[in-house]
């Protein structure tokens, strides 16, 4: 059921995963507005702990760029505030490394 509390959790959720103009006045676009998401979170929690992993393989190995690498192509195509945080955190982190 499509309560005012339910569309205003998809609202803040859609706002949390840069889906900004998010439509919930009708089920089916409320539906798709969970869908998109749903997608998001998943496509950029893998994107991102995929990375994260070979990042830090990279590092064990002292490959720095590499490792600076797999965050820069995150940040190159994740719109997730979250998740591009995470990337720009570790860049950060790597900043004096060779």
């Amino acid at each position: 059921m499509l309560t005012d509390d339910v569309r205003g959790l998809l609202r803040r959720t859609a706002r949390e995963v840069a889906l900004d103009a998010a439509d919930v006045s009708t089920e089916a676009s409320a539906l798709a507005v969970l869908r998109e998401c749903s997608r998001r979170i998943t496509e950029g929690s893998n994107r991102v702990g995929d990375a994260l992993h070979r990042m830090y393989r990279y590092q064990e190995n002292g490959d720095y760029d590499s490792a600076r690498q797999e965050m820069r192509d995150v940040l190159s195509v994740e719109v997730v505030p979250l998740y591009r945080e995470i990337a720009q955190g570790q860049l950060a982190a790597m900043a004096d490394k060779p």
